[in-house]
């Protein structure tokens, strides 16, 4: 009986590893079509590197984008813990072990699913299900304000451009917006049957949570964002990319935009979609290609890879326990 069903799963699973392949494979093909010297762009990059290395104020600056990693995810921590004690009790240790167990096992996933593994994981209690809800609406709260600040950057790069944006292209998606945010409300509330009740039951904690409690948690997202971009923004000055600040701001906003909104099927996390969007936007204003996509690849290094390996630690101590 459970043969086809077993079949089924490893086929959907090999499905999933050609999808990751595909998508990594035209990510890093676009990435070499936007290099103006793909051959001999590798020596360049470690020529970057060691002018990095002999620039006091640079190594300052990343240094000081170090130490904000940690307020990032504490931010991050703060957030999930003010969403959990709406229904349950959890101290702010145990919510950041939990985010960084979330992240390490989403590290690997494809849309980051192993996130809400990884968070629910670390909850006590058999009522775990019920904050799915609570995961996804902290992911899109901060999409909100990714969408924003993403929105403030394109029109700050246009007004400061030589291109002009359509006002009709604001007013059309802010009405997308605001028409898709309906729609996850109506889905919430209605009335449905069969498996799609199922579904509503996991997501419907969304409602119980008042406009103060949604404002706090806004309010976090809005300062883990100025967070990570304050970071992004250090690391691309002690890269020494000159290019008014203005425009840098519209740059981060556009590379944050890109990256939450472009699917990552690989399990590098969103590594090649941030360096594309990156290469895309400062390829405008004539950049030093290999500082961009040296300074995006420290950002995924200090704010991505080292919290996983953090994370590894308390995944590996749940398997302990389960032994």
């Amino acid at each position: 009986m459970n043969k086809p069903s077993i079949k089924k799963s490893r086929k959907l699973k090999s499905t999933a590893i050609i999808l990751k392949l595909v998508v990594l494979i035209v990510t890093l093909l676009l990435i070499f079509y936007k290099l103006n010297d793909p051959v001999n762009f590798g020596i360049t990059f470690i020529n970057q590197l060691s002018h990095l290395k002999n620039n006091p104020t640079s190594i300052l600056l990343i240094a000081v984008s170090i130490l904000l990693m940690p307020i990032n995810w504490m931010l991050e921590a703060l957030k999930w813990q003010k969403l959990v004690n709406k229904n349950h009790n959890i101290s702010f240790s145990n919510a950041l072990s939990s985010v960084l167990t979330g992240l390490t096992l989403g590290f690997i996933t494809p849309h980051a699913i192993g996130e809400y593994v990884g968070r629910l994981w670390r909850l006590e209690g058999n009522d775990k299900m019920k904050f799915i809800g609570s995961v996804w609406l902290g992911k899109v709260l901060q999409m909100m304000v990714t969408f924003l600040f993403g929105l403030i950057g394109v029109i700050v790069f246009y007004n400061n451009s030589d291109y002009e944006l359509p006002v009709v292209t604001i007013i059309t998606v802010l009405s997308l917006s605001l028409f898709v945010g309906w729609l996850i409300l109506y889905f919430l509330k209605a009335e449905m049957s069969s498996w799609i009740s199922v579904i509503q039951s996991y997501f419907r904690i969304v409602l119980t949570y008042s406009f103060k409690e949604l404002g706090l948690v806004f309010l976090l997202c809005i300062g883990r964002y100025l967070v990570f971009s304050l970071q992004f923004l250090l690391v691309l000055f002690a890269l020494q990319i000159h290019i008014p600040i203005i425009k840098l701001f519209a740059g981060i906003t556009w590379v944050f935009l890109l990256k939450s909104i472009v699917p990552s099927f690989n399990f590098m996390s969103d590594l090649g979609v941030r360096e594309l969007s990156a290469l895309t936007f400062f390829d405008l204003f004539n950049a030093n290609q290999s500082a961009v996509v040296v300074a995006s690849l420290l950002i995924w290094l200090i704010n991505i890879l080292v919290p996983v390996l953090i994370g590894l630690y308390f995944v590996l101590k749940i398997k302990r326990g389960l032994r």
